[in-house]
């Protein structure tokens, strides 16, 4: 499972993750104590901006994350195309042209970022999600508050999109065949811990229905204690409109009061499950059902943890390290943010920290297993087309085999 590249990372993560454990069973008993402390902070105008920051950083980073792996993954397949003997016709065009190719899939990936970077920057200062047009329930506050932080982020991933288009460009040409193997195995790898992390957090989020803090404490003293409620937060924000349950909402939840919930108590779970194959929207639910939030677990950190797979593209070591810490600095930062903006327990965040590394691993360690069966088919399709990892270079024959490292082997040509 452990690699020399990445050992220490590797290592670093398992104490994390105990870490979380830790802490998942200090917040199964304490969650909704530290909820009523931690949230008191959005009160500061400087905790809403963090805030604000830390939510478009879930919301966008797993886009850019699709990009990188999807960018990865298909430069691979183009530039082994270029290296394979084929009659087919397809393969043929599709090597011939791999330049145009990639340049049309990251021309329709700028369209769509520019798209919804332009559209959300439009509808921030009027958006109404239940406190009124331009209030944002998650800051208690000025929508606007979220502007420079979406307009961030979007620098950020055109940042990140355009030097992922100088790599693409650099590799379509000068990759061996075994660094193309290794980028489509190890995207596919990458891609596989994203899809079955996300995919738990959403079965998880759809059978537990967990309510969020936001509703426990909606207009009730019984679990905020001295703490205030929304509905006297609202008052004394002069939030116009603060009407949950009226059709402005764009949420899609509804939030009214409800009964605190602990993570382990799933919501009506028998009588809901088929929306995990036909969702709905929550403020148009003919049943009403108040509870159904999907608080458990937390989407937004797993994104964050997802982000760690790109250290695996980076091959210097100093940039790797700082990526690295960067990575791990804002999944502390989104757990403690998400707590505080009152749209997450701390179960939430900890469990989410526990099942997404083990996803991680738990791939890692099922891609490393039939490494060697996938490299043995390879090197037998390599052996049938002729010369195909031959390079004739100053007298000299190269043979490049794959295994779990790449290995070189060279000897003289015979004169």
């Amino acid at each position: 499972m452990f690699t020399k590249k990445m050992f220490h990372f590797e290592i670093l993560i398992l104490i994390f993750v105990a870490v979380s454990i830790g802490l998942f069973a200090f917040s199964s008993v304490y969650d909704l104590e530290i909820s009523n402390y931690l949230s008191q902070n959005m009160q500061y105008v400087w905790v809403k901006h963090m805030v604000a920051f830390f939510d478009e950083l879930g919301y966008q980073s797993p886009f850019i994350l699709i990009f990188i792996l999807s960018s990865v993954f298909i430069v691979g397949w183009l530039s082994l195309l270029k290296k394979t003997q084929t009659t087919n016709k397809f393969k043929i065009f599709m090597a011939n042209n791999s330049l145009v190719i990639y340049i049309t899939w990251f021309s329709l990936w700028v369209i769509g970022m520019s798209t919804f970077t332009i559209v959300f920057a439009i509808q921030i200062p009027t958006r109404d999600n239940g406190f009124g047009p331009g209030n944002d329930a998650k800051l208690l506050g000025d929508s606007m508050i979220r502007m420079p932080w979406h307009l961030l982020m979007s620098v950020i991933n055109f940042t990140i999109i355009g030097y992922t288009y100088k790599w693409a460009q650099r590799n379509l040409n000068t990759n061996s065949y075994s660094k193309d193997i290794m980028n489509i195995e190890k995207s596919s790898k990458l891609a596989a811990q994203i899809f079955f992390s996300f995919m738990i957090v959403y079965i998880l989020k759809t059978l537990f229905g967990r309510p969020v803090y936001f509703s426990v404490i909606y207009n009730s003293h019984e679990f905020s204690g001295n703490y205030p409620t929304m509905q006297e937060i609202m008052n004394y924000l002069n939030l116009n409109g603060a009407n949950w349950d009226s059709n402005a909402s764009t949420s899609g939840i509804i939030y009214k009061q409800v009964d605190y919930l602990a993570w382990y108590q799933p919501n009506n779970i028998g009588k809901y499950w088929w929306r995990l194959f036909w969702p709905v929207d929550f403020t148009n639910d003919p049943n009403g059902d108040q509870y159904w939030q999907q608080a458990f677990p937390s989407g937004h950190t797993n994104a964050i943890i997802c982000g760690f797979t790109t250290v695996y593209f980076v091959e210097n070591k100093k940039v790797r390290d700082v990526l690295a810490t960067i990575i791990f600095i804002s999944i502390i930062g989104m757990n403690l943010n998400l707590i505080i903006m009152r749209f997450h327990w701390a179960t939430d965040v900890f469990f989410s920290n526990i099942s997404s590394f083990s996803v991680w691993f738990l791939i890692n360690y099922l891609f490393n297993k039939h490494t060697k069966m996938i490299h043995l088919s390879i090197r037998k399709n390599v052996i049938k087309q002729e010369h195909k990892l031959i390079e004739l270079e100053n007298n000299i024959l190269r043979y490049e085999f794959i295994d779990n490292e790449v290995v070189e082997l060279t000897k003289r040509k015979s004169a």
